[in-house]
């Protein structure tokens, strides 16, 4: 693939804009800037990345060195972020302003500036003490000629060197002349150079309270000043103002103030480029005031409201294939999918485009080292979008990967609703009420309305199809975004794994797994094997030397018994020789290994699907019980026989770890153990054992959340028959 740029810089000529933000530019430069009544005020509002800092460049682009009328156009950019670090961020403004202003004065333009400005200031009474004062120096200046004059000959020629030199009429005397003269002017030298200063802070420093007023109107009148000095009386000055709307906050009015303080002076044009919401929501925290009157606040500053439109699709599709042409050439389709799916937002166009980009080339590489099965650009470029516009739904498909190709039947189904097929029409509406579904914000859909047509037009664009995926390759591209485990499985052949059933095992896998990686789990990056065995039909173990998963015949239809195996493989392959050395952790990992997929499918019964089959196997004498494990129970150490197995000591850990779950709810509580579990076995000072286990896991939820809370989570393994340290 080509080697296309890949910066987010902003455009600042014609010749890179891609996206009509000329037309705009012209029109303010031509029928604004030049020609409306100053001052004025310009607001370029838009989100981050629409495009706000490249139009405003444009304009500069376009600004003409003279006026119509022959007056000087000149132009300053102040860039507020930087500021905004500052403690006095007003007076940081304005000094800044002013100093910018004042050093692109010409030479000749400053030396008339500052002799008006010493006028102006100076104090001449002051200025005649000062020098009383320090007319002692004049003694310092004829004390040596009056000697030079009355030392004897003889005496200069016995002398030093360095007395002669002082004591000669003729050099001695003018350096002392040269010396003292310095001493004499330096203080007047040293006044005049701090009254004709633009050091605001220090100036207002000085002022009594009482006439500070005075004094901003003074700054006010040598800002003027400065720009008559600059452009003259028919000349403007543009002020561009960017990056407002990175400050913080409680800054943002700061800046706001400082800009109306000037909106006064004449020949100025100021071009701001903001966030309208981010800029309001800071106006109404600082004044307290509510959304009409922050809006009105804001129309008292800006005369001129530009809200930049969203990019048209078209320019977008064509700045693909221009600006991208390696990404064209991989994906024919890439121009539509990426114009329809995204945000027309520029810096989003650019990340989702350079994201697509860069994976496209690792897949080529993975897949070169036999890695990863083959990508297909398409569907590469669809998942692209989802991730970046989509980020709920995107979250969404990572727990369901098999929502994807629900999606493209009801974009289908969306655009043609009467087809009259009646199963994709069941798809379409169920893919709609998961559509429609509040996020636990309460604040939004999972896809918003407004963006819904643009998903279905995205997904029906291009001819390859996510339903004509294995759920592995489904789980390659997904993994290729960078969300899903590198781990993955490999089912090995046999006569009982119908392509049905590797679908169901594939699917709730993904999502297993993917609950285990939010808890903090870091893939081997090995696949897991899984194997149906045809002949050990009524168990299921996990095998851990060869990091492999058998499931019988009679178990492989049951998701609990695949996410308990799996569970086994999270816990003890990382730590497979503590696991072989400790035997007596093995309770805990079997109450962990049962707890897991019971939290995850928030049900405490483990195994309710086989449990009919081993109860034909062994008889309801033997095994009468609805379920293989629950942990909604009221089990006990104490109560155990002596060397139990370790699956009915991991049902009392279990018991008790599902007591803690309603204690601190789900999240919280899964979180805490396999964090505990990880510290557990990665420690090389813990001894393994019952009660050093939960003395890490008490720690932990001090430090989480109080001693209140510790002490509940202790009563439970208490009353279970733990002896807890």
């Amino acid at each position: 693939m080509s080697n296309g740029l890949y910066s987010d810089n902003g455009i600042t000529t014609i010749e890179q804009d891609r996206f009509g933000y000329e037309m705009y530019a012209s029109v303010f430069v031509d029928r604004i800037i030049q020609v409306a009544d100053t001052p004025i005020t310009i607001g370029i509002f838009g989100h981050w990345g629409s495009g706000k800092t490249s139009l405003m460049r444009l304009i500069q682009h376009l600004l003409p060195n003279k006026l119509p009328n022959g007056g000087r156009l000149g132009y300053l950019w102040i860039n507020a972020w930087e500021l905004s670090s500052r403690d006095e961020l007003w007076s940081a403004f304005v000094q800044s302003l002013m100093t910018a202003v004042h050093e692109r004065l010409g030479f000749w333009q400053r030396i008339r500036f500052d002799w008006g400005l010493l006028r102006q200031r100076v104090e001449w009474l002051k200025l005649a003490q000062a020098l009383a004062v320090n007319s002692y120096r004049i003694v310092v200046t004829v004390t040596p000629i009056l000697l030079s004059v009355l030392w004897p000959d003889e005496a200069l020629k016995d002398s030093s060197d360095l007395l002669a030199f002082i004591l000669d009429p003729l050099l001695g005397g003018w350096a002392s002349i040269l010396i003292g003269f310095w001493m004499l002017v330096r203080p007047a030298f040293q006044a005049a150079r701090e009254t004709v200063s633009l050091n605001l802070d220090e100036y207002l420093r000085k002022v009594p309270f009482d006439e500070q007023v005075s004094a901003l109107q003074q700054i006010r009148g040598y800002f003027d000043r400065l720009v008559s000095a600059w452009v003259g009386d028919t000349g403007r000055l543009v002020i561009f103002i960017d990056d407002l709307d990175r400050c913080t906050p409680d800054k943002i009015p700061e800046i706001l103030e400082a800009i109306r303080f000037f909106t006064n002076t004449p020949r100025c044009v100021y071009v701001l480029g903001l966030d309208y919401d981010i800029i309001r929501k800071g106006v109404q925290q600082k004044y307290k005031i509510d959304d009409d009157d922050a809006a009105e606040y804001l129309e008292k500053i800006i005369q001129i409201p530009f809200h930049l439109p969203p990019l048209d699709k078209g320019l977008i599709a064509e700045f693909v294939r221009k600006d991208y042409p390696d990404v064209a050439r991989e994906c024919p389709d890439s121009p539509d999918i990426f114009s329809l799916g995204l945000e027309q937002n520029p810096r989003k166009v650019k990340l989702a485009l350079n994201t697509y980009r860069t994976l496209v080339q690792f897949a080529q590489v993975r897949e070169k080292f036999g890695r990863v099965e083959p990508v297909n650009p398409e569907l590469l470029a669809k998942i692209v979008v989802i991730q970046n516009r989509f980020r709920d739904l995107y979250k969404e498909i990572v727990r369901d990967i098999r929502f994807l190709p629900m999606l493209e039947v009801w974009a289908e189904w969306q655009r043609n609703p009467a087809a009259g097929d009646a199963a994709a029409e069941n798809i379409g509406k169920a893919v709609l009420e998961r559509l429609d579904q509040v996020l636990p914000d309460g604040k939004r859909h999972l896809v918003p309305l407004v963006s819904r047509p643009g998903l279905a037009d995205m997904l029906n664009t291009g001819s390859v199809s996510f339903d004509d995926l294995t759920l592995n390759d489904l789980v390659s591209h997904i993994f290729l975004t960078g969300t899903t485990m590198a781990e993955g499985i490999v089912f090995e052949a046999s006569p009982l794994l119908t392509t049905d059933l590797q679908r169901r095992l594939e699917a709730a896998f993904t999502g297993f797994q993917n609950y285990f990686r939010e808890l903090g789990y870091k893939p081997s990056g090995k696949p897991v094997g899984v194997r149906v065995d045809s002949q050990f039909t009524d168990n299921a173990y996990y095998e851990g030397s060869g990091n492999r998963i058998v499931l019988g015949a009679n178990f492989a239809h049951d998701p609990d018994v695949l996410y308990r195996e799996f569970s086994h493989h999270v816990l003890f392959h990382p730590y497979q020789g503590v696991a072989q050395r400790e035997e007596d952790i093995r309770g805990i990992e079997s109450g962990l290994a049962d707890y897991f997929p019971c939290s995850y499918t928030d049900d405490p019964r483990l195994g309710e699907q086989v449990a009919p089959i081993l109860q034909k196997l062994y008889g309801e004498g033997s095994f009468n019980k609805p379920y293989i494990r629950n942990l909604d129970n009221a089990m006990k150490f104490s109560d155990l026989p002596p060397k139990a197995p370790e699956q009915l000591t991991g049902e009392v850990w279990g018991g008790a770890f599902w007591e803690m779950r309603r204690l601190l709810g789900q999240e919280k509580a899964d979180r805490l153990l396999f964090s505990t579990w990880r510290d557990f076995m990665e420690s090389d000072t813990v001894k393994k054992t019952d009660q050093a286990f939960v003395g890490l896991l008490l720690q932990a939820i001090q430090v989480q959340d109080n001693e209140a809370i510790s002490k509940q989570i202790k009563r439970i393994f208490e009353q279970r028959g733990l002896q807890v340290e």
